[in-house]
């Protein structure tokens, strides 16, 4: 079981499930019960581990669930056992990158690891919490999680969570540009784990160190241990790792001004995290790829094939775009500006999202052709299909800029005067009901225009809803008080007046 745990922290998938197999053919013969059946379980947890080391899906989430169901018998509480499941399992869903989900894994199996008195357990679940803590931005989070869990590792005597949680605080210091204390952190990291045999460890702390170089500007040692993970992350057999590291030296060699090696070692990358479903990796190798791509055409001759490589282009950044939607990884564009930027600027001059853009045009103007025409229930269907259609501001991933803004002005003005015209359609018919329906939406999406309120509870006052006219009047006064300081216009307050 020892020699089966230390297998997988060096990442030696087929080695550790070798161990694990042999400890649990070791025990078929000793009787079940809750002592058997817990050290059962975490030989199963560790062969859960050893097969996602190995990408062998299928069967390291079955162990994963052999194990949970083992805990079961051993007395755990059902909250115990679901834990328990969670900590582990977070082996199967974390290439997946679901950065909350496993932050509240963490979370709740360090509360539970100090309840039962394992603080070493409960440790190596801090320092995973302060690793969440810092890729999502959560810096000060972060930096307290390490220091607690380097406190905690120094009064335990554990030099494996001291090894870790120093990598933590490298990462932290890294990020918050304190780059001599970080020099030191991650080399502190880099001798910590040779003397420990974790080879793992020591291919993060090389890649890490890697990048913190290629901030400074330093490209020949940023090479230098991005050569270093590279080796590092191929010996230890784990693919995931050897994506990062080829992500990073995709980096190197885009800094130096190499772009065609970086383009090869982007594309390796994206197809190991591909793989892994990696979707937080996928995302930032998607515009990294795409960077490269659009600086490899600066100052050359526009070639015959460029239609196709636009529309390459264009796929990676959809693609990625859709990644950051799907799971909330906006904190990736502050983190990454200066590489995002520039492609999210040629992707906006070549119409991407245009179709999304043109799409809700073409829906309202056909609207506005309905309406013009008499036909007041086609109009209808086309107005409300442009309110499906709309998701949003332009680019709404991206954190405001100016060169965005004509654009998303333009998108939403035609959504809000088509919400308008719609109500408008639905009162002439009767539907106070509806309108109101659409106008609150409209506020919701813009609650500081007062125009706004103004024509919601002109349509409320109109279908005979008094109360909810004066209510919606009340918030429409106190946003305006909060906000700007003003009471309402002479044409608002004459609204519950006339009536």
């Amino acid at each position: 079981m020892a020699l089966a745990s230390v297998a997988n922290d060096c990442g030696q998938g087929a080695q550790g499930a070798e161990h694990a197999q042999r400890a649990l053919a070791y025990l078929e013969n000793d009787s079940a019960g809750p002592a058997g059946n817990q050290l059962r379980g975490e030989i199963c947890r560790v062969l859960a581990q050893a097969f996602l080391l190995q990408e062998r899906w299928t069967e390291a989430a079955a162990w994963a669930d052999r194990a949970a169901a083992l805990f079961k018998t051993t007395g755990f509480t059902a909250g115990q056992v679901r834990l328990l499941a969670q900590e582990y399992q977070f082996f199967i869903y974390h290439p997946q990158q679901d950065l909350r989900q496993a932050l509240r894994a963490f979370q709740a199996s360090r509360e539970m690891w100090v309840q039962a008195g394992n603080r070493h357990e409960a440790l190596l679940a801090l320092i995973n919490t302060a690793i969440i803590y810092r890729i999502t931005g959560e810096h000060e989070k972060a930096e307290r999680a390490s220091t607690e869990a380097l406190r905690e590792a120094d009064a335990l005597g554990f030099a494996r969570g001291r090894a870790f949680a120093l990598f933590a605080r490298a990462q932290v210091q890294r990020d918050k540009g304190e780059y001599e204390l970080a020099l030191e952190t991650h080399h502190d990291v880099i001798f910590l784990a040779r003397q420990l045999d974790l080879a793992q460890l020591e291919a993060g702390a090389q890649h890490s160190l890697s990048g913190l170089y290629r901030r400074q500007g330093n490209l020949d040692a940023a090479r230098l241990h991005a050569d270093a993970a590279l080796r590092l992350a191929d010996e230890t057999g784990v693919r995931y790792f050897g994506g990062q590291a080829r992500m990073n030296m995709g980096l190197v060699n885009w800094v130096a001004g190499s772009l065609a090696r970086a383009r090869t070692y982007f594309q390796e990358a994206r197809a190991i995290f591909a793989r892994w479903r990696a979707d937080y990796e996928l995302a930032r190798v998607h515009f990294y790829l795409a960077g490269v791509m659009l600086q490899q055409r600066q100052g050359s001759p526009r070639p015959a094939e460029a239609g196709a490589e636009d529309e390459e282009l264009a796929a990676l950044v959809a693609e990625g775009l859709r990644l950051v939607r799907a799971n909330d990884y906006r904190f990736f564009f502050r983190r990454e500006r200066d590489y995002v930027l520039p492609v999210l600027r040629w992707a906006a001059r070549q119409g991407l999202q245009r179709g999304y853009l043109e799409t809700v045009l073409a829906v309202v103007e056909r609207a506005h052709r309905e309406r013009a025409a008499g036909r007041r229930e086609q109009a209808v269907t086309a107005y409300r299909e442009a309110a499906a259609l709309y998701r949003g501001d332009f680019l709404e991933e991206y954190p405001y800029d100016d060169w965005l803004v004509p654009e998303r002005e333009r998108l939403r003005e035609v959504w809000l005067q088509a919400q308008q015209d719609l109500a408008a359609l639905l009162e002439r018919a009767g539907d106070y009901h509806g309108a109101a329906a659409v106008l609150r939406e409209a506020v919701r999406r813009e609650p500081y225009r007062e125009e706004l309120h103004r024509r919601l509870i002109q349509c409320l006052l109109r279908g005979g809803y008094r109360a909810e006219a004066v209510e919606q009047y009340r918030r429409c006064c106190a946003m305006l008080r909060e906000e700007f300081g003003v009471e309402p216009a002479a044409a608002t307050r004459k609204l519950l007046a006339e009536t």
